[in-house]
C-alpha cells in the first residue's frame, strides 16, 4: 500500500532502474547476437578478431581491450590486436614478445586470471599506457586443448560491474573459439589441396629430369604477372592451380619423346600438341578445377589463333590461359633442353616482345615483360 508522496517517488524510482537495466540488458543481448553472426560468418582469421575487437568495445565497459594469438611454433611469439588510441576505430596489430611461461599454467585451468596492481600486469598486454592500469583480467581460449588466444580487459579503476564484463567477454570468447576452429579447419583443408596440386605437378615435372621445378616456377612468373595486372583473389587462385597442373596431360606422353635430343618428327609433335587436351580430360571429373579447365586447355593457344589444341584467338582464350601461355614459354625458353640449351634472359624478353599480338596477348606482354624486368634488377641489387 502506498501512504505517501515519497513512496510514490521511491516506485517510479525503482521502476526506471529496472526499465533502464532491461534496456542495457536487450541492447547487449541485441550486439552479442551480431557479433556472434559476424564471428561466425567469416572464416579469415583477421575478420574474426577484429569483430571480436570491435563488439567488445562496443558492450563492455572496461577501459582497454587487447587479443593476443600464440604462435603455435614459438609461443613466446604472440600477434597482438588493439585498438588504435589516436582515432578509436581503426585496429592495430603487430607482432610482440610474450611471457608465456608466466601466464600458461595458471591459464591451463580455463578460467580467466585477474591481475591487480601495476606491478602484476606485464607490459606485453598494454604496452602504451600500462602503468595507469589498476586492474587486468585475462581470459584463455583453448583450441585441441592448446592455449592460442588470451583476451584481456584493462581497467584504470576497479569498477563495481566487472563481474559483468567478464561473464558477457567469456561468452562472446566461446563464439570465438568456434570461429577459429572452423577457419583452422578449412586452412588444413586449404594446405591438404594445396599440397596435393604441387605434388601432382612435381610428379609430372619428374617423367624429365630436364623439366624439374618448371610447374612451380612458371607459377611464381604466373602470379607475378597477375598481381601485376591486378586480378582478383579468385582468379589468382584458379591461374595458381592451373598453372601448376598446365602439363599434367604429359603423364600420357612417352618419355621418349620428352627426352628427345632431337627435333620431334611431325607424329611426334603431333602426340606432344595432345598434352593441354589429355590434361583438361584428366581434371575434367573433378568438380573443383572446373574454372581450371580452360586455364590448362589453352595454355598452348596463340592470340592470333595458330596455336592449339583448337586454334582459338583473342579473347575466345581464358584470360589466365593467356597469362600461363607467356609464362610458360619465358621459363621453357630460358632452361636447357635435350635439344638445345637455354637462351640468353634479354633474347627470350625480346623474342616475346616481338611476338606480343602473335603469339601473346600485347597487353599481358607488356606487363609481364615489366614485371620480369623489375624483379630480376631486384634480385640483381640483393
Amino acid at each position: 500500500d502506498v501512504e505517501n508522496k515519497d513512496e510514490m517517488a521511491e516506485v517510479a524510482t525503482t521502476f526506471n532502474d529496472m526499465t533502464d537495466q532491461l534496456d542495457e540488458q536487450f541492447r547487449t543481448i541485441k550486439n552479442m547476437s551480431q557479433i556472434d553472426k559476424a564471428i561466425l560468418s567469416s572464416l579469415e582469421p583477421d575478420n574474426i578478431i577484429n569483430t571480436m575487437l570491435t563488439g567488445l568495445e562496443e558492450i563492455l565497459s572496461c577501459d582497454l581491450i587487447s587479443i593476443k594469438i600464440f604462435d603455435k611454433e614459438k609461443p613466446g611469439k604472440a600477434v597482438s590486436y588493439y585498438k588504435i588510441p589516436e582515432d578509436g576505430k581503426g585496429i592495430g596489430k603487430e607482432i610482440i614478445d610474450f611471457p608465456w611461461e608466466q601466464f600458461s599454467q595458471k591459464l591451463f585451468s580455463s578460467t580467466p586470471l585477474l591481475l591487480e596492481g601495476k606491478e602484476n600486469i606485464p607490459e606485453a598486454l598494454y604496452p602504451e599506457k600500462h602503468e595507469d592500469l589498476k586492474a587486468c583480467y585475462l581470459i584463455p581460449l583453448f583450441l585441441r586443448g592448446y592455449l592460442v588466444s588470451i583476451i584481456s580487459l584493462g581497467y584504470y579503476q576497479k569498477y563495481s560491474h566487472i563481474e559483468k564484463d567478464l561473464a558477457k567477454a567469456r561468452q562472446l570468447t566461446d563464439q570465438m573459439g568456434v570461429a577459429l576452429a572452423n577457419s583452422s579447419l578449412v586452412q588444413d583443408l586449404d594446405n591438404l589441396h594445396w599440397a596435393t596440386v604441387r605434388a601432382l605437378a612435381k610428379t609430372v615435372d619428374a617423367k624429365s629430369s630436364w623439366t624439374a621445378g618448371h610447374s612451380e616456377r612458371v607459377c611464381a612468373l604466373s602470379i607475378d604477372t597477375a598481381l601485376a595486372l591486378d586480378l582478383e583473389q579468385k582468379d589468382i587462385n584458379n591461374l595458381r592451380q592451373g598453372a601448376l597442373l598446365h602439363d599434367i596431360g604429359k603423364v600420357g606422353i612417352p618419355n621418349a619423346i620428352l627426352d628427345k635430343p632431337d627435333k620431334l618428327s611431325d607424329e611426334e609433335f603431333e602426340l606432344i600438341k595432345k598434352h593441354p587436351s589429355l590434361g583438361a580430360q584428366i581434371l575434367e571429373p573433378i568438380q573443383e578445377y572446373s574454372q581450371v579447365l580452360p586455364i590448362v586447355l589453352q595454355h598452348h593457344e596463340n592470340f592470333d589463333g595458330s596455336g592449339y589444341p583448337h586454334g582459338v584467338a583473342g579473347k575466345e582464350i581464358a584470360y589466365q590461359a593467356r597469362i600461363l601461355a607467356i609464362a610458360d614459354v619465358f621459363d621453357a625458353m630460358t632452361s636447357d633442353r635435350p635439344y638445345r640449351a637455354g637462351w640468353p634472359y634479354k633474347n627470350v624478353i625480346q623474342f616475346i616482345s616481338d611476338n606480343a599480338g602473335k603469339k601473346f596477348d600485347p597487353q599481358i606482354t607488356e606487363v609481364f615483360v615489366r614485371t620480369v624486368k623489375n624483379k630480376t634488377h631486384s634480385q640483381l641489387d640483393n
